[in-house]
């Protein structure tokens, strides 16, 4: 009879009794497997000479195995390795165990190996993404493979916001990219995150617990298998991606969130205002009549660099080129709102659809000024190096020049070297007037720069507090909504308890309906019968007058003649 030896699931729990046992004793175990239970018809066969000698020889074949494997297999690889070893051995120990005998079909061996393999790895993979999502205190990857190594390797958040990102590298930074960053806020955000200004430094550092590290924006690419923060291949987080991507398409691609604005409307009119100019960081605006504006809001954020000339003009400072704004100007009595794109010297066109919701030009405004702070760095170090290099020339001439001087101490012509002289002394003298104007031009350039730091600080303070005025509108909006659907759960569990009531009084209307019919059929039948029986009296009476009577009447006239007989005779 044509019976598989062993079934999958016997298979997956032999495997997963062997994964779940220390590395040591399954390795024991799969040793002992190896030379001597495969070997046992060996061992009786020969003699003990020819035992050890198979002993030593499989021995050594299965090191020189194990050390080639170790050494050319990456160490991650070798996790799936170790899972498709014990998988072949349990099938065939299982096979070979099982009463039900089959034949030699090493196929059906191979095909039950390698899909308890798959089963295994797919087991494991769903595991620590379920794990991951149902946010359990216990934050334990559920991998029994992981464990070959050492048990640092389980404790391992699989996907950690605050190390090295998994079998991921971030590019260099560029300092020089114009690329706008854009980040979806299409759905609830569950994280608090921190920004820090020290962005030039290439990482973040906000609170372990409460940011996100500056690669997760960063273009992934794959890095080298070898990595030893490779904990995840990279083969499962590209299976991730398409999974989450599958599931949900706008997860890359959504709609930018719409601009709120903050300001209180009194009135709204945009008569009041007109755009006199656009340039690449500032917009003028004309006011007509003339009002005191009260507060300018720019794509819903409370702007500060903003200023009124002649009561008239209206000039926000500090935006960035070639960016869409919504700018809304509030006064005591009205309000007006102007949407504008500021222009840019390098011929860039805006995109049709540029952002202008509040994250997004918090997120720009900060990129632009590290880009400009970095931009003055370079041009002060450049500064730095040209002085150094003028000096070091200066330097250089003043030696020549006393060189020269010291060969022409000993000629005898005076006047030409009192002339000599006379013309290295003005030139001396222009050189100090330069290094004397270089020096200045590089205590202008520093002040310059800690003017900009100062003004870098304010802006990220100022982009910190309106962060956090923002972080907190989203906590008040979870809660409120966590509340309200408390309180739909409430209404849906009353209204479950209600239809259950009402179903069970329809039971119980419906069985004193049938009652009632049972009933009425029961009194129907009652009357009937009632009737049918007195019928049957009234027939009977009627029939027993009908007999009884005219035979009474005969006894009687029977009677009244031997009762005249009798008196007629007694008289006589």
């Amino acid at each position: 009879m044509d019976v598989v030896p062993s079934s999958l699931r016997d298979i997956l729990s032999v495997v997963f009794v062997l994964l779940s046992v220390p590395p040591a004793v399954n390795g024991l175990a799969m040793v002992v497997y190896v030379l001597v239970l495969r070997n046992v018809a060996v061992y009786y066969r020969f003699d003990y000479k020819m035992v050890l000698v198979q002993f030593v020889k499989t021995a050594a074949f299965n090191v020189c195995v194990y050390q080639a494997l170790v050494a050319f297999i990456p160490k991650a690889w070798f996790h799936y390795l170790y899972i498709l070893a014990n998988s072949i051995i349990a099938n065939h120990l299982i096979g070979e165990k099982s009463p039900l005998q089959h034949a030699n079909n090493h196929h059906a061996h191979v095909a039950n190996a390698v899909g308890c393999f798959i089963f295994i790895i797919y087991t494991s993979f769903f595991l620590n993404w379920m794990n991951i999502r149902s946010s359990l205190a216990l934050r334990v990857p559920v991998s029994p493979f992981l464990a070959v190594l050492s048990i640092a390797t389980i404790t391992a958040d699989i996907f950690s916001f605050n190390g090295p990102s998994a079998g991921l590298e971030p590019p260099a930074p560029s300092p020089s990219s114009t690329h706008n960053l854009h980040i979806n806020c299409d759905a609830t955000r569950w994280l608090d995150i921190d920004v820090d200004a020290a962005f030039d430094d290439g990482d973040a550092r906000g609170s372990p617990s409460r940011s996100i590290p500056f690669h997760n924006f960063d273009t992934l690419v794959l890095s080298p298998f070898r990595l030893p923060q490779n904990i995840i291949q990279p083969i499962w987080l590209v299976i991730t991606a398409i999974k989450a991507w599958y599931i949900r398409p706008s997860i890359f691609a959504a709609d930018g969130t719409p601009s709120v604005n903050l300001a209180t409307k009194p009135e709204f009119d945009n008569r009041i205002v007109s755009v006199v100019s656009v340039r690449e960081t500032e917009v003028v605006f004309c006011m007509n009549p003339p009002v005191s504006i009260a507060s300018v809001y720019v794509n819903g954020i409370n702007w500060h660099y903003w200023s009124v000339e002649d009561n008239e003009y209206v000039v926000v400072s500090g935006l960035s080129a070639n960016f869409q704004y919504q700018i809304d100007l509030a006064t005591a009595e009205t309000f007006a709102s102007v949407v504008v794109t500021t222009t840019s010297t390098d011929g860039a066109k805006a995109p049709v659809s540029s952002e202008s919701d509040t994250v997004a030009t918090l997120q720009f405004s900060v990129l632009q000024t590290q880009a400009t702070v970095h931009q003055y760095k370079a041009q002060l170090k450049k500064v730095k190096r040209d002085e150094n290099k003028k000096l070091a020339d200066l330097r250089h001439h003043i030696e020549v020049l006393r060189n020269k001087l010291g060969k022409v101490q000993g000629s005898a012509g005076e006047s030409r070297t009192y002339s000599k002289i006379q013309g290295l002394k003005y030139s001396i003298s222009e050189l100090e007037a330069d290094i004397e104007r270089l020096r200045q031009e590089h205590e202008t350039i520093t002040q310059q720069q800690r003017a900009t730091a100062r003004t870098t600080d304010e802006e990220a303070a100022a982009i910190e507090r309106e962060i956090a005025a923002l972080e907190q509108q989203h906590q008040d909006h979870d809660d409120r909504l966590a509340q309200h659907r408390a309180d739909l759960a409430k209404l849906r569990g009353e209204l479950d308890h209600l239809k259950h009531k009402l179903a069970k009084l329809d039971a119980k209307a419906a069985a004193r309906s049938d009652d009632v019919k049972s009933a009425q059929a029961e009194v129907t039948k009652a009357k009937r019968d009632a009737s049918t029986r007195i019928q049957r009296k009234i027939k009977r009476v009627h029939d027993n007058y009908d007999v009884i009577l005219p035979r009474v009447r005969d006894a009687t006239e029977v009677l009244h003649q031997e009762c005249n007989r009798v008196l007629q005779q007694t008289h006589t």
